[in-house]
């Protein structure tokens, strides 16, 4: 089984659910789908975020061969690529799902 990263991402702007242009829904929109499409390739293991609008916070657990190719999946979201989310990799490892 290859290595467990955690990408943790968060808006740039603390506003972002209460000001999201059009634009930005449909580039968040592009984030999902992209998600959507590396769970059903089994590089996603789950995906979930906060609900909380004052600390929102997306927690995206996902199988990489390294640290470097786990970044390489969080640069390649629609959302960080556009500035609307920005976020981190760490190591990881699922014990229980």
């Amino acid at each position: 089984m290859k290595p467990q990263f955690l990408i943790t991402i968060e808006p740039s702007r603390a506003d972002l659910d209460a000001t999201m242009g059009v634009e930005e829904q449909r580039v968040v929109g592009e984030h999902f789908e992209y998600l959507k499409h590396l769970h059903g390739k089994g590089v996603v293991l789950f995906a979930g975020r906060t609900t909380d609008e004052k600390n929102m916070r997306g927690l995206i657990v996902v199988m990489a061969a390294d640290k470097a190719a786990a970044r390489a999946l969080l640069e390649a979201d629609p959302a960080v690529q556009a500035g609307i989310f920005r976020g981190r990799v760490e190591d990881f490892l699922v014990v229980l799902k």
